[in-house]
């Protein structure tokens, strides 16, 4: 008898980058209750050096933080990995500049936002994965 042949899917790995640390742990917290593997970072030299260590499917970073800020991170990080796919949170009406981002990756989450919303986002961000 022939067996199938199963896909084995790993939970998609989500890095949280958020200097406030009560808003990063709530985050990972409420993405690992969702299934997902997270891994999270205070700033954006911890950020790349667990991209540089692979396995990342999602960043999620705050806009503003000290040190290099969210727009120069994904920026940086999709130098690197140009499918990585990115979420900024920003808590200003204003978003980026478009011409800032690369190849369209990039979905913004305003802040403060509900829990649910976040999921939403996370799921449809992470089911485009393949184009």
């Amino acid at each position: 008898m022939a067996m199938a042949s199963l896909e084995v899917t790993r939970p998609a790995r989500v890095l949280v980058v958020e200097d406030d640390p009560d808003l990063r742990e709530n985050l990972a917290e409420l993405l690992a209750a969702s299934g997902y593997v997270v891994v999270t970072a205070e700033n954006s030299v911890e950020a790349l050096r667990e991209i540089a260590a692979g396995g990342v499917d999602l960043l999620i970073t705050d806009l503003r933080m000290p040190g290099p800020n969210g727009v120069d991170l994904i920026n940086a990080a999709q130098r690197e990995r140009s499918d990585l796919r990115a979420i900024l949170m920003t808590a200003f009406e204003a978003d980026p500049p478009a011409e800032d981002m690369r190849g369209g990756t990039v979905r913004y989450l305003r802040k403060p936002f509900e829990a649910e919303e976040v999921t939403r986002l996370v799921a449809r961000v992470l089911s485009s994965r393949g184009g």
